[in-house]
């Protein structure tokens, strides 16, 4: 979750260059790591500029997407001197990792319905918990192994550039800023991951190469409005414990807009220090009403000036509790109101202002592009791999 001022314009435009901390001025390069020695680039030469931070009407250039910078196996590494301060190295803390569970990890129970978005409880757990997701006090936990069953991975080069939403054995649902530019079969999409430092769960992840992109048609890499992208897989995954579909709901009116989760790998904070999530990650964030929304963007760096887009729906605004880099593409999904364990996903992480500040996320509202989404999944040709 490493951000700037400006980090749509690095990274949407070339991917090589990032600011470290807000607070500082340093701007590190995207290297391979044997070249960052002692917390800094040994070659001078390299140097970054600060973009300019004017930004046309829905916040282009100012906001931060939640994607990935680096690829592969490179770190963002400051160039010394380049900021005022030339804070020195700064050390790295390992991403916490919790004890495995006693007697090894357990299949997730399911729900007793059938079709999509069924809820699932800890495996070993004497009776199902209560219809309330947990986790209500607006704070970033771990979820339990299956948990999220149709969350996805999307990779470039064996590294995660985004997460998705399972909605059909062979498509995934995910914001169109992670996939802008990057061709089908360069891309692998991975069910039924959770550990990314393990291979011990009861069951393997399954992995299927992209096949076919298809991006809203009216997609604004600026400043993300129509932020919708499906990923056609060559071939269809099987369901499992672990692996299953979200639904897709075409309003608003039958789903509890207080429960809603987001969930993905991405990093904790802002900086370069901090790292990708090894356990998918959960955090409670309730919709909020347009009008809040846009008046708490007004307040950060957006300005006053600063209009929420058509297409767009905000949740969370509560400190420490946020999506951040990593995290873009995945889903926000709330329960539905007469039916506690079937879940939606609603919103597809897009933007927001910092991580963790208390700032509103924005997502993609996946109610407003059902219509473009359903003419897409029933075009057959979309599936010939």
């Amino acid at each position: 979750m490493e951000w700037s001022y400006v980090v749509l314009a690095i990274a949407i435009v070339s991917l090589t260059y990032a600011q470290l901390d807000d607070d500082d001025d340093d701007f590190c390069v995207c290297v391979d790591v044997y070249k960052c020695e002692n917390g800094f680039i040994t070659d001078p030469s390299i140097a970054a500029n600060r973009p300019a931070r004017d930004s046309p009407n829905g916040g282009a250039g100012l906001i931060d997407p939640r994607i990935k910078t680096c690829e592969g196996i490179q770190i963002c590494c400051p160039v010394r001197g380049s900021g005022p301060n030339n804070p020195g190295p700064r050390t790295t803390p390992p991403p916490f990792v919790p004890n495995p569970s006693p007697g090894g990890i357990l299949l997730p129970q399911k729900a007793g319905l059938q079709g999509c978005g069924v809820r699932r409880f800890p495996g070993g757990s004497k009776e199902y918990l209560d219809s309330r997701i947990s986790g209500g006090d607006g704070v970033a936990k771990n979820t339990f192994y299956g948990e999220v069953p149709w969350m996805a991975r999307i990779l470039q080069n064996g590294e995660l550039i985004c997460g998705g939403s399972l909605i059909s054995d062979q498509v995934v649902l995910t914001g169109a800023h992670c996939v802008n530019g990057k061709l089908a079969e360069e891309l692998y999409v991975e069910v039924g991951e959770w550990d990314t430092t393990t291979n011990k769960e009861p069951l393997a992840p399954q992995s299927q190469q992209a096949a076919k992109i298809v991006r809203h048609p009216d997609f604004n890499d600026k400043n993300l409005q129509h932020d919708v992208a499906l990923v056609f897989l060559r071939g269809p995954v099987k369901m499992s414990a672990v692996v299953d579909t979200v639904c897709t709901p075409e309003g608003l009116s039958a789903i509890d807009v207080t429960s809603c989760i987001a969930t993905g790998w991405g990093k904790s904070d802002i900086g370069k220090r901090f790292q990708l999530q090894p356990i998918l990650r959960k955090v409670p964030m309730p919709l909020i009403d347009r009008e809040t929304c846009q008046k708490k963007l007004r307040e950060t760096r957006l300005s006053q000036y600063f209009k929420l887009l058509p297409g767009f729906i905000c949740a969370g605004g509560v400190e420490d509790g946020d999506t951040c880099k990593g995290d873009g593409g995945g889903p926000l999904f709330c329960p539905m109101k007469n039916e506690h364990n079937r879940m939606a996903v609603v919103g597809i992480t897009a933007w927001g202002i910092e991580c963790g500040k208390g700032n509103p996320t924005v997502f993609a509202s996946v109610p407003e592009y059902m219509g473009w989404i359903s003419q897409q999944l029933n075009d057959e040709t979309l599936y010939q791999g």
